[in-house]
C-alpha cells in the first residue's frame, strides 16, 4: 500500500528512528488525511478556478483509510470530467467502482459505528475515531446514529488521550445542539493541556506531558471555534453557516480573513446579532446566499435566526458532483 511517511525530510523518504518501528508502520491517518485535502481541493480549485482556505484535518486514524480512499476515488471521477483528461483519470469508472464496493462498518442493533470490524463493545480507544465521519467527513447519517457514536465512544475513549479527541466531540454535540455537551467537551478539551506561562500545549493532560508545542491539540481547539461555535462548513459546492454563537463565556467573537471563491469574508458573533461582512470578491466568480427566503447576491449582510445561510458559487462546467456514498460492501448500481 502506498502512503505518505510518519517522519519524513525534503527527499520524501521515511525516517522515523530506529528504535520505534511500530510507529512508522501504525500511524497512517496521514495519508487518510492527504487523501480527503486532495478530494477536497480539485473540487474547490477547478469548480471555480480559484484557490479558496481549506479546513485543517484533524487526527485521521486507521478507521478512514476505507472512507478517505472511497472519497478520493468518487473525486478522480469528477475532475477528469472537469479536465476532460483520460490522464488525469483513467478509467474513472472503475474507481467509482471501487468507491462503492469499499465497506464501512455499522452495527444496527445498537445504531452506531463500530470503529472497525470486530471491534469489541467496551473495549478503550485512544482518541476521535469514528466520530470523524461527522466531522470532518461530514457523512450524511441519521442524528440518531451520530448521537450514538458521539456518546458511545466518549465513553470508551481514555482519559489520558490527546487534546483534539475532545474538541471533535465537542464540534459534533454544536452540530446537533447540544450545547451542555460540547461546553463539556470543549473545556476538556484545552483546560488540562495548556501550560503556564506561556500558553504551551502538550499532548497529554497534566501531570502527564507527551510532545510538547503540540500544533495537533492547538488545531483542534480553533476547529471548535470556527467549526463549531462559529458553525462555519465548507461543502463540495458551498461554504455554509449554520447555528453561528458564542463560546462558552464570550462576549464577542469574530473570525477575520475568510476566503472562499476570491470573496474575503468576516463573521462577527455577539449576544444582539450576527453580521456578515464583504471586503472583496471577485468580479468573475460572484456568489450568491439563501437568505432564508431569497437566493440573493452575496453583500454586507446581518444574518436572522439559525440559518443554514449557505454561501455558493456559479458552477465551472456541467460535471456531476460525486455522490460520497460508501457501498457497504456491494456493487455500484448502474448509473449511480
Amino acid at each position: 500500500m502506498f502512503r505518505f511517511p510518519w517522519e519524513r525530510t525534503y527527499t520524501g523518504v521515511e525516517v522515523t528512528q530506529p528504535c520505534c518501528p511500530e510507529v512508522a508502520e501504525f500511524e497512517q491517518h496521514i495519508s487518510r488525511c492527504i487523501a480527503f485535502a486532495a478530494r477536497q481541493f480539485p473540487w474547490e480549485r477547478t469548480y471555480t478556478g480559484v484557490e479558496v482556505t481549506q479546513p485543517c484535518c484533524p487526527e485521521v486514524a486507521e478507521f478512514e483509510q476505507h472512507i478517505s480512499r472511497c472519497i478520493a476515488f468518487a473525486a478522480r471521477q469528477y475532475v477528469s470530467c472537469l479536465c476532460k483528461s483520460y490522464f488525469l483519470a483513467k478509467d474513472p469508472e472503475h474507481y467509482a467502482d471501487i468507491a462503492w464496493s469499499l465497506a464501512l462498518p455499522y452495527d444496527e442493533s445498537f445504531n452506531y459505528h463500530p470503529q472497525f470490524s470486530g471491534y469489541t463493545r467496551g473495549e478503550s480507544i485512544k482518541q476521535a475515531d469514528a466520530v470523524l465521519l461527522g466531522f470532518p467527513l461530514q457523512y450524511t447519517m441519521n442524528v440518531s446514529t451520530r448521537a450514538n457514536d458521539l456518546s458511545y465512544y466518549e465513553s470508551v475513549t481514555r482519559s489520558n488521550g490527546p487534546a483534539m479527541a475532545w474538541s471533535m466531540h465537542a464540534i459534533g454535540h454544536l452540530q446537533l445542539g447540544e450545547e451542555q455537551q460540547a461546553e463539556a467537551n470543549f473545556n476538556k478539551s484545552y483546560q488540562a493541556f495548556v501550560r503556564e506561562p506561556f500558553k504551551v500545549w502538550s499532548e497529554l493532560a497534566r501531570p502527564s506531558i507527551g510532545a510538547v508545542n503540540f500544533f495537533t491539540g492547538m488545531g483542534g481547539f480553533l476547529q471548535t471555534l470556527m467549526f463549531g461555535y462559529a458553525g462555519v462548513s465548507i461543502h463540495l459546492d458551498k461554504l455554509q453557516i449554520d447555528k453561528p454563537r458564542l463560546p462558552p463565556g464570550a462576549t464577542r467573537f469574530k473570525i477575520q480573513g475568510i476566503k472562499y471563491v476570491g470573496a474575503k469574508l468576516t463573521l462577527e458573533i455577539d449576544k444582539e446579532s450576527t453580521t456578515l461582512k464583504v471586503s472583496s470578491v471577485d468580479d468573475k466568480w460572484p456568489l450568491s446566499m439563501f437568505n432564508g427566503k431569497y437566493n440573493v447576491t452575496l453583500v454586507p449582510v446581518e444574518l436572522t435566526g439559525e440559518g443554514p445561510f449557505p454561501i455558493t458559487a456559479r458552477p465551472w462546467k456541467d460535471c456531476k458532483i460525486p455522490a460520497d456514498v460508501i457501498g457497504n460492501n456491494n456493487l455500484r448500481p448502474i448509473g449511480a
